[in-house]
């Protein structure tokens, strides 16, 4: 059951990047299998769905240069609200030893971070910090040494 989709474009499973086949229905979001649909959904997507319609929806209109600037500054400023809300919801998770639903925070809150800060910055360490504990709580270790390595 292959997505209806432009041409060129790929969708890609939001917990681990595999081509995917299920749509989120409150948000644009993708998976490749059912579990990762409800393990994304308990763990933050029920939190963000609102919020990530909004960040993903296409402008309305070009509009004036002023225009655009201020629709970037409201997403930038949602965009660091989500990061917080991801960080502390993975943190959360983590302390009641649900390693399984703070993968889905923490994998957002590292994509929140990139894209709030770039690819290189030091605001990324937490983020994989997250994923690392979250792996090793699930005995993941190889996963949990590449985060920490990066």
């Amino acid at each position: 059951n292959q997505l209806a989709r432009p041409k060129a474009a790929k969708y890609e499973c939001e917990v681990c990047g595999k081509p995917a086949t299920k749509m989120c229905s409150e948000c644009p979001t993708y998976y490749c299998t059912q579990e990762h649909f409800d393990v994304d959904w308990r763990g933050i997507r029920n939190l963000i769905a609102q919020d990530m319609v909004v960040l993903r929806e296409r402008p309305k209109m070009i509009g004036s240069e002023e225009e655009r600037d201020r629709r970037a500054e409201e997403l930038l400023g949602i965009r660091k609200e989500l990061l917080e809300l991801c960080t502390e919801t993975a943190q959360k998770f983590l302390v009641q030893g649900k390693y399984e639903l703070a993968v889905p925070g923490a994998l957002q809150s590292l994509k929140f971070a990139i894209e709030v800060f770039g690819n290189e910055a030091t605001e990324l360490v937490p983020s994989y910090l997250l994923l690392a504990e979250a792996n090793l709580g699930l005995r993941r270790l190889k996963i949990a040494e590449e985060f920490l390595s990066l």
